[in-house]
């Protein structure tokens, strides 16, 4: 039952929500999933690809969309978390950005940044969880 855990996450059972169940921390978990899974996969996909990478940041690259997109569910989150769910879901946000501000600074900013998406997953799924009716 306890691996059935992340398919329950992204099938709700609909008959338990109330009119006003807001997905915020769904579309948290797989914001932040979706964050994690390409800061992993893109190293191996740019060697295999042989793409030579650029370090020009554009305003529209997948690290500020997936930033903004995160921030958006943290920020309706917390509206409808504890207090300790807040300080998880700000300092995981926080460790995201500063993971991407400096990732190319070195390798110890990748490993904040995967701490930050990991640590916005864990609290997202503890806010869903707390306020599941």
């Amino acid at each position: 039952m306890q691996h059935c855990c992340i398919f329950f996450i992204f099938t709700p059972d609909m008959r338990t929500f109330s009119k006003t169940y807001k997905p915020s921390d769904l579309l948290g978990i797989l914001f932040s999933s979706l964050c994690l899974v390409h800061c992993i996969l893109a190293p191996f996909i740019i060697i295999a690809l042989g793409i030579v990478p650029s370090h020009e940041h554009s305003i529209l690259s997948w690290h500020n969309i997936f930033l903004v997109l995160t921030l958006l569910a943290v920020l309706f989150s917390i509206k409808h978390a504890n207090k300790y769910i807040k300080i998880g879901l700000i300092a995981g946000f926080i460790l995201l950005c500063v993971g991407t501000l400096f990732e190319s600074h070195g390798t110890v900013y990748k490993y904040v940044l995967y701490a930050g998406s990991l640590s916005l997953i864990f609290f997202h799924i503890l806010n869903y969880f707390t306020h599941k009716h």
